[in-house]
């Protein structure tokens, strides 16, 4: 298990040590802290964003029942907007951090920035990213999930939890990212938001 991720070695060794499948599964995900600092963050919140409510889709476009799997806001920050040069350097950042732990992992572009605004009662039902063309990517299936965590410390639930084990639910310090591969192995969600409102962004590795 790699040094930097904090909150998984504490899961694995006092929760399930003897879980070898699954804990090598979890392998995949890395934990880095202090990616954006707090101002960075409050910028990127308090940011004249231009807000819509999120829908849920598939390889064919907007879900069946959109409403009953999202409940959250959402907007893109594009190449146009001030903080995308920001959020490009940070993703690229953990993009060869990840390289370096993981040698077969090869990725050349990253898709723009969703930012995900979830207040109370706001969740994500559980999914898998390997969608064709719904992230904004110009060709394939995405490798790598990257998460922003930008206010983790002003809100109550809204736990990320990937994979199968409810018991595993992760909410990182503020300023911290989350890398974990797309694909169907890794199906993940955001609990409810019981208190504040959650921001988040997200972000694809192609």
């Amino acid at each position: 298990m790699k040094e930097n991720n904090n909150e998984i070695d504490v899961f694995w060794n006092k929760v399930a040590p003897a879980r070898k499948i699954l804990k090598e599964v979890h392998w995949w995900i890395s934990q880095y802290n202090d990616i954006l600092d707090k101002d960075t963050c409050k910028m990127l919140i308090d940011y004249d964003w231009d807000w819509q409510p999120s829908t849920f889709s598939n390889n064919k476009g907007t879900a069946e029942k959109s409403e009953e799997r999202v409940l959250m806001d959402q907007v893109w920050c594009v190449e146009k907007d001030e903080p995308y040069s920001i959020l490009k350097k940070s993703v690229i950042k953990v993009m060869n951090m990840y390289a370096k732990e993981h040698k077969r992992f090869s990725c050349i572009h990253h898709t723009d920035f969703r930012i995900n605004k979830y207040g109370v009662d706001g969740f994500m039902s559980k999914h898998c990213d390997n969608i064709h063309h719904s992230h904004g990517q110009k060709y394939g299936y995405p490798q790598a999930t990257v998460l922003f965590f930008l206010n983790n410390e002003e809100y109550e639930g809204g736990e990320l939890v990937i994979g199968e084990d409810e018991k595993i639910k992760y909410k990182p310090l503020t300023g911290s990212v989350f890398v974990f591969p797309s694909s169907f192995m890794f199906p993940h969600e955001v609990k409810k938001v019981t208190k504040g409102e959650r921001v988040s962004i997200v972000s694809w590795l192609m």
